[in-house]
């Protein structure tokens, strides 16, 4: 038991350690792309998290050196195949992910600027080959491949589309054979705000909804059909 315990923190402490670098490291990321720009407390959050992780981490580890140096407990083959599988798995996650990050900080810092309280006109037109990016609840990010307009370049950008989200019931779901309710039904709400970047003036204002399945709190609105078809025809 002693000696599955001391594995059992081996293996924990390795984990927290990895964990932390990530962490700082995506600390690392947002604070390069976004600088004052991003608000102290997620930067707090991040740093907080990270220097908890490492400390749990070099503090687990170096108890385990000391209780294997006192009892001569040697490292079983298993513990470094695992660390070394999280490892992996952790740097390929830090490589899709920590990019995007990058980008979308990069957006942040240059678009911010444009972004006003109130709209400095209404029903304007589409500029000329637009080019766009996403910005909802203070946040710019990239649009995915599955928009022809999208662009993570702040230079080309020349349309922000802004948008809400909710959530609201539209009925409820009945059992079949006795008629008797078994949930409420919901319908997931979308309104897209297409913003002419140069003078954030209102271009268009549109809403979509799409019933949820059965026990389904939300979907991704930016996955939603009728969403991809509307900003997929922009110009055309």
């Amino acid at each position: 038991m002693k000696k599955n315990g001391s594995v059992i923190k081996l293996v924990l402490s390795g984990l927290s350690l990895l964990v932390g670098i990530v962490w700082l490291g995506a600390f690392i990321i947002l604070l390069g792309s976004m600088g004052g720009d991003l608000p102290l407390w997620r930067l707090l959050i991040l740093l907080l998290f990270s220097a908890l992780f490492l400390f749990l981490g070099i503090r687990g580890l170096l108890a385990w050196r000391k209780d294997a140096s006192e009892k001569g407990v040697k490292i079983p083959k298993a513990v470094p195949i695992i660390l070394g599988v999280v490892a992996v798995l952790l740097v390929i996650q830090m490589g899709l992910t920590f990019p995007h990050l990058w980008k979308n900080g990069q957006l942040s810092r240059a678009l911010k600027p444009y972004v006003k309280e109130d709209y400095s006109a209404e029903d304007v037109k589409l500029p000329e080959n637009p080019r766009f990016v996403f910005y909802h609840n203070g946040s710019f990010s990239v649009p995915s491949s599955r928009y022809r307009l999208g662009t993570d370049d702040p230079n080309q950008v020349n349309v922000v589309v802004a948008y809400d989200e909710s959530v609201s019931k539209n009925g409820i779901w009945v059992d079949s054979a006795t008629g008797e309710k078994v949930s409420d039904a919901r319908v997931q709400n979308v309104k897209l705000y297409v913003i002419r970047k140069e003078d954030w003036a209102l271009i268009d204002e549109v809403k979509f909804s799409q019933r949820l399945k059965q026990n389904e709190n939300g979907v991704n609105v930016l996955g939603m059909n009728s969403v991809e078809n509307y900003l997929n025809s922009l110009g055309q």
